[in-house]
């Protein structure tokens, strides 16, 4: 498929941790091989951008962004701050917040978010401000990541294989996307977040992943 890029990023399959994506950009982290960023670029069809995140390769893992505003954790470098704001990004800092992994703990896209319940309704107010979007506070299949077990684009949206059809109902009128379902990546990952970077155009995920589950993520993301 054209627009899916089955990767590694130095041996991990885990590439969402090491990048985020959306219409507009890439974030991705700022060691790998020149044809990694190449091949990423080719299949998203947005500039990638190199950096490191709280001093890691993880930005994936950190960040939470949509074209509104980015999201980072208390944990971040000033230097952090200035890389995003230099692109014309909105950038919130949740100071006050014990959360940092960001990434993992949020699911958005440039129409909404859903976002874990560890955050408080203070902190859900900074993320509804910067994101500029109808914030909902929910688990996904049991778990408080629903950045871990979700990718969205604008498009559409695959969600860990246990998701309860509610929270499939809640998540799509939450994102307000057409597409949401449920499935694996790499090879039986419930992961999906922390094994994918997405947008409306394509996807790069982890190299494991079968074709069953390919075509299965294409549908859901809206990309076929």
């Amino acid at each position: 498929m054209k627009n899916v890029l089955l990767a590694d990023f130095g041996g991990n399959v885990h590439v969402g941790l090491f990048g985020k994506a959306n219409d507009e950009a890439c974030f991705l982290g700022c060691r790998l091989p020149s044809k990694t960023y190449e091949n990423v670029r080719r299949v998203l069809r947005v500039e990638v951008h190199r950096v490191k995140v709280c001093e890691s390769e993880l930005v994936g893992m950190f960040v939470a962004f949509n074209k509104n505003g980015v999201l980072l954790p208390k944990v971040c470098e000033e230097r952090d701050v200035r890389f995003f704001k230099d692109l014309g990004f909105n950038v919130c800092v949740l100071r006050e917040s014990r959360l940092t992994a960001l990434g993992n703990l949020i699911l958005c896209n440039d129409k909404g978010a859903v976002v874990s319940r560890l955050f408080t309704r203070k902190e859900v107010k900074v993320i509804e401000d910067c994101l500029d979007v109808e914030v909902v506070a929910s688990k996904i299949a049991g778990t408080d990541v629903p950045g871990a077990v979700g990718i969205a684009t604008n498009r559409g949206c695959l969600l860990h294989r246990d998701a309860k059809e509610e929270e499939v109902e809640l998540v799509r009128e939450a994102l307000k996307v057409k597409s949401v379902d449920v499935g694996t990546v790499n090879f039986g990952s419930v992961y999906v977040g922390s094994d994918t970077i997405a947008n409306s155009e394509g996807a790069v995920v982890g190299r494991l992943t079968t074709g069953f589950e390919m075509d299965n993520l294409v549908r859901a993301l809206g990309l076929a």
